[in-house]
């Protein structure tokens, strides 16, 4: 353990502040103070758990430590004038992926998705099983280096044997982060609307297949690496003639349609559905429904979690050609 006078622990540089701690380093070492009370539900405020050290769970960690090429777990705990305060990990320059989220082209995500991924198998491999994945958990470092991080709380747990349940909601939880990461939202559609997804069927499909949890992952990232050619629609500018016009134009080119639905419109059934039915009956496949209020922002945001050179965009009368340049990136990842 780690000894700081208070004094001397307030010469490190502050970093960030989450639920259970705040980050300080001092260039080589990331420490994470604990603070002595959290907000519990009702946010009512109770005594931090992760206060009360673990001690069998952090020797498990270190013993599997050299068996653990991709994460570095804890490298140790420190105290401030002789009160244990928290745990020490090896410091990281760089961004938090929710961050990154936004501004990533696809070949970004997918580098580091797949170093995601992997890191994540790595640590079940081990008995090593986070319950708290998240986008804001996780680090993407200037050496391009996915790093997975807050491996100290209450919600990372490190067992003797194998375990299906933790292996179970550990993988969901990365699941959920993934779609975050992709830009998924799916959520906020009805069950009805889905049914006329192209994607939501792929996705269900990759999903139901009964193998490693990882590998589905990992065909999710494969599908959205295939190139594509979008050709995005307003929803509130269709009409008759433009539908037709649309048909018109994929039997000549091979597009992907993706309708832009505004969130304020989502509950308009009657709307939606008659669009959608009349699209069908054109037998015009509909890949997507962006559901957005920030129209702009939005839309590259869905265009980078796919792989595509460039996409159509029809908006009121005028049809226009986007380009996009993607990032070359085409490194390897290690498995």
């Amino acid at each position: 353990m780690k000894h700081f006078t208070k004094d001397e622990f307030e010469q490190l540089t502050y970093v960030k502040s989450g639920t259970f701690g705040s980050v300080f380093h001092d260039g080589k070492i990331a420490f994470k103070k604990y603070h002595h009370e959290i907000k519990a539900i009702g946010y009512v405020l109770i005594k931090n758990p992760c206060l009360k050290q673990k001690r069998h769970k952090f020797k498990r960690m270190w013993k599997r430590q050299s068996k653990i090429e991709y994460t570095d777990l804890i490298c140790d705990t420190f105290s401030i004038d002789n009160d244990y305060s928290g745990v020490c990990y090896p410091y990281y320059q760089g961004q938090l992926l929710e961050e990154i989220r936004k501004e990533s082209s696809f070949k970004k995500k997918e580098y580091i998705a797949l170093q995601l991924i992997r890191n994540a198998k790595e640590l079940t491999d081990q008995k090593i099983y986070p319950l708290d994945y998240k986008l804001n958990n996780v680090i993407y470092t200037s050496q391009g280096q996915v790093k997975i991080i807050d491996l100290d709380d209450q919600l990372t747990k490190v067992t003797l044997i194998k375990n299906p349940y933790y292996f179970y909601k550990s993988t969901r939880r990365l699941k959920s982060t993934l779609f975050h990461f992709f830009e998924y939202h799916h959520y906020y559609l009805n069950d009805e609307l889905l049914q006329y997804l192209e994607c939501y069927h792929t996705l269900t499909e990759i999903y139901s297949k009964k193998q490693n949890p990882y590998k589905n992952l990992e065909n999710e990232i494969a599908w959205r690496s295939i190139e594509r050619t979008f050709l995005l629609i307003d929803m509130k500018d269709l009409s008759k003639d433009k539908i037709l016009f649309i048909h018109q134009l994929l039997e000549i080119h091979s597009l992907k349609v993706v309708l832009i639905l505004p969130e304020i419109l989502i509950n308009n059934h009657h709307f939606y559905k008659g669009i959608l039915d009349a699209m069908v009956g054109l037998k015009i496949p509909i890949f997507d429904v962006l559901l957005t209020n920030q129209k702009d922002k939005d839309i590259y945001s869905f265009i980078n979690s796919y792989y595509t050179l460039g996409f159509y965009y029809f908006n009121e009368n005028n049809l226009n050609y986007i380009s996009i340049n993607p990032n070359k990136n085409k490194t390897k990842i290690k498995k």
